[in-house]
């Protein structure tokens, strides 16, 4: 925690920036946040956006090399910005109505597209490489026991955010995750 590897243990970490930009709503528990929010399909939705995520992964390893890792962390964390810039506004307006459910499905697919051709593909990538050779078991070691913590606690929030009886913040929830995206777009 010392000068260069403080810099290149915190880089590390940003397997983080998978969890705080919307991967516990729009990924893990995406077929729930959509029930909640009314939809009908909700569990065709996801295989869609699975589907489509699967395309995008494949595609990831063709461009990393080719474009760079920050250019596609960075383009593709822009894109999933945009998508929850669309999606939180949709807990406000237009809630209960088919053209909802359709841009809230459309934005949380585009949301998982943008995420496995970047940040879930180049997210570990960068793990592995950024860390001295001397260091790198244990700055894996901290990357992954870092996000393995706050994903476990997104995993417990969501439901509690979604949920009618508790929170009730829906698509509404997105904004949480655009905060800590435009905050961590700063720092990359």
């Amino acid at each position: 925690f010392q000068g260069s590897n403080l810099r290149r243990t915190l880089l590390a970490c940003l397997p983080l920036m998978q969890i705080f930009i919307g991967y516990p709503l729009c990924g893990n528990y995406l077929s729930y946040f959509l029930t909640l929010s009314g939809m009908s399909n909700a569990f065709l939705i996801t295989v869609i956006s699975v589907v489509c995520s699967l395309v995008a992964a494949l595609f990831a390893f063709s461009l990393i090399e080719r474009v760079g890792r920050r250019n596609q962390l960075l383009v593709g964390t822009y894109g999933m910005l945009v998508c929850l810039l669309i999606i939180s506004p949709l807990g406000f307006f237009g809630v209960g109505g088919k053209l909802n459910y359709r841009a809230l499905a459309a934005f949380c697919i585009t949301w998982a597209v943008f995420y496995y051709a970047s940040v879930g593909a180049v997210g570990w990538a960068i793990v592995g490489e950024i860390s001295s050779s001397r260091l790198r078991a244990k700055t894996t070691s901290i990357a992954a026991l870092s996000s393995s913590l706050f994903n476990m606690v997104w995993s417990i929030a969501i439901p509690y955010l979604v949920n009618q009886d508790n929170a009730n913040l829906g698509p509404k929830s997105g904004l949480l995750f655009l905060g800590f995206g435009i905050f961590l777009c700063g720092v990359c």
